[in-house]
């Protein structure tokens, strides 16, 4: 599966919802379903294209939500509160900033929302490779559409901690564990150490590039401010 999807081709084909040969890394196939808001608060649901297409994300501050790039649309909303697809209390977002294009994206929401927020880690955070991580997205149940009806999660392993993807974006490339990311994880957190180290970007059937949130410390303290 080949990495082209860039700018305008992003939020086109995210908005259409399409899995195509150049299409983001679909949702969570295996793993097991979160039963309760109260063990992932910061779960967060992505909205557009007049709410029929969706990513996953995280709060991690009281009007930010990280997800990924290409999640990027003008009609953006989100749903928080919910382990099931669909619900929630939904707020609207009024700004959409992402560094140098690259498949990360924060969005402020237009009120707060209070919940326990999810931490985002340092380049001393990174897992080395062989190491597992705690991805969670509201994707696909497999590879022929089979659609979640809440929040699914499960462990992946780090095949390789530095790589880069066809933009030179930071990226962290996992393979499955007890389960593997699909369509509508797009944005999703990956966790190591009870801190987000990668959101899910892009892949194949077999190897997911998450962007490595760690890179991106910095430019993410100094936009929410914290």
């Amino acid at each position: 599966m080949t990495n082209t999807r860039r700018h305008a081709a992003l939020a086109a084909f995210a908005a259409a919802g399409c899995l195509l040969t150049a299409a983001p890394a679909y949702a969570i196939i295996g793993g097991s379903s979160v039963n309760s808001i109260s063990d992932a608060p910061w779960a967060a649901q992505i909205r557009f294209n007049g709410g029929n297409s969706h990513c996953s994300g995280a709060l991690i501050a009281p009007q930010w939500v990280l997800t990924a790039g290409h999640c990027k649309a003008s009609d953006d909303y989100v749903l928080l509160g919910s382990v099931t697809k669909g619900k929630g209390t939904q707020i609207s977002t009024d700004k959409q900033l992402q560094p140098n294009g690259e498949d990360i994206l924060l969005l402020h929401l237009t009120k707060p929302y209070n919940t326990t927020y999810a931490k985002y880690g340092s380049s001393s955070d990174r897992p080395a490779d062989g190491k597992s991580v705690t991805a969670y997205g509201y994707g696909d149940t497999d590879n022929n559409g089979g659609k979640s009806t809440t929040l699914k999660t499960c462990t992946m392993n780090v095949k390789d901690d530095n790589a880069s993807d066809d933009a030179n974006g930071h990226v962290i490339q996992l393979t499955k564990g007890s389960g593997i990311s699909s369509k509508g994880d797009s944005g999703g957190p990956a966790f190591y150490g009870g801190v987000i180290v990668g959101t899910d970007s892009r892949g194949t059937d077999t190897v997911k590039d998450y962007s490595d949130i760690t890179a991106y410390h910095s430019w993410i303290a100094q936009t929410i401010g914290s």
